[in-house]
């Protein structure tokens, strides 16, 4: 069932929390360490590989 479906207003406010909630999430898991172990990853965050942080 979706949520706030009919609730538009609601919609702006929702969407915010949920990437809010996302990079909090994202920002504690990834760090230099991790992709110091897993370069293979930067392709898929989309990053531009500019200079490596595992100098």
């Amino acid at each position: 069932m979706p949520v706030n479906l009919d609730k538009p207003a609601r919609w702006k406010a929702d969407i915010a929390q949920s990437v809010d909630m996302y990079n909090d999430w994202f920002m504690k898991r990834i760090n230099p360490a991790i992709i110091c172990e897993h370069p293979d990853i930067l392709p898929t965050l989309r990053m531009i590989y500019v200079s490596s942080p595992c100098r």
